[in-house]
């Protein structure tokens, strides 16, 4: 529940290296036919037959919280509800209370162009100016816990890692970076070929996605954050705004023919069709279960069958420590 934020009675109630080919992703091509078809109603369409379940069922419709305002990079907050921006403004919805707060903001800084959360109720914002850490109850900016934050110039997009770890992307190369709590900084690539709109990691971050002036790269990550040169999985033709992951090696692509999903071997499985299109997507809500999507008419949710990659939180290491320490080396839940 929030605890601070004013509720809105206001308008919110109311978007190269050299290619290289990994097994499916090569034979993608744009689906616009496809959107189109459901582009009135939004819809989830099967592109292809597996012998498990989607991980989405075909057979439910999105739905949508309308707002008067167009959302965008959107991150979920344990416990305080979703986080996005609208009109360069940090807002938070709580689902539970179906109510939309704007957290307040100086207005003298530049608005950010996009927010991941890297805590239990804090939110690390790229904007033209920097990287700044804000409260997500309050609004008010908070000390920024990564060593060498300040250095990082015209930030684009930010990835949370385990071990309080961020990587972020810059500039109009795209320079990556990981940032650590208590760690110097290490660079990953001096450039990426493009401006980067959205990264994310897969489960047990052994792989960097990143969708750069419309196509998808894809890294492949080792011990000690030492990273293979990234490789274009999906052309720029794409159009690929916004990325997400779940635990099961799904990729989840916002693009103008909506919510492209492709399973780990890049075969693309399913198409969330909406009547706009999507600018950002993460899972949320219980267990991660959820896949909430930012469109120009408000933020649809999805339920899904399966979890939203995200980093290992200390409740789960410490978990992790006790089964080391007790000599139980059983996969629950990881």
């Amino acid at each position: 529940m929030l605890a601070s934020p004013l509720l809105l009675a206001s308008p919110l109630l109311l978007a190269s290296p050299p290619c290289a080919q990994l097994r499916g992703y090569a034979a993608v091509t744009p689906r616009s036919h496809l959107a189109r078809m459901s582009a009135e109603t939004p819809s989830v369409s099967l592109l292809s037959f597996r012998p498990s379940l989607p991980p989405v069922d075909p057979a439910q419709t999105p739905k949508l919280r309308a707002l008067r305002t167009q959302p965008s990079s959107p991150s979920w907050l344990e416990g305080v509800g979703l986080a996005f921006l609208a009109a360069g403004r940090l807002c938070v919805w709580d689902a539970q209370l179906d109510a939309v707060a704007e957290l307040p903001s100086s207005g003298a800084a530049p608005p950010p162009a996009s927010q991941i959360a890297i805590g239990a109720a804090t939110l690390l914002t790229c904007a033209a100016s920097g990287l700044a850490a804000v409260d997500a109850l309050s609004g008010g900016a908070v000390a920024l816990p990564l060593e060498g934050a300040a250095a990082v110039g015209s930030p684009t997009a930010a990835a949370a890692l385990g071990d309080e770890k961020v990587l972020v992307a810059s500039g109009a190369s795209g320079a990556v970076v990981c940032l650590g709590a208590a760690a110097a900084p290490v660079r990953l690539f001096d450039g990426v070929g493009g401006s980067v709109r959205s990264m994310c990691t897969s489960d047990g971050e052994k792989a960097l996605w990143l969708a750069v002036d419309g196509a998808v790269l894809r890294a492949e990550l080792g011990l000690g954050l030492q990273a293979a040169p990234p490789v274009e999985v999906l052309p720029p033709s794409t159009g690929a705004v916004a990325l997400a992951t779940d635990r099961q090696g799904n990729l989840y692509a916002c693009t103008p023919d909506g919510v492209r999903v492709f399973d780990e071997e890049g075969d693309e499985i399913l198409l969330i069709s909406l009547p706009s299109p999507p600018s950002g997507c993460c899972f949320g809500g219980a267990g991660l279960s959820t896949l909430l999507v930012t469109a120009a008419d408000g933020i649809w949710s999805v339920s899904t069958r399966v979890q939203g990659v995200a980093p290992p939180t200390e409740a789960f290491r410490r978990k992790m420590d006790k089964y080391v320490s007790a000599g139980d080396f059983r996969h629950d839940g990881w």
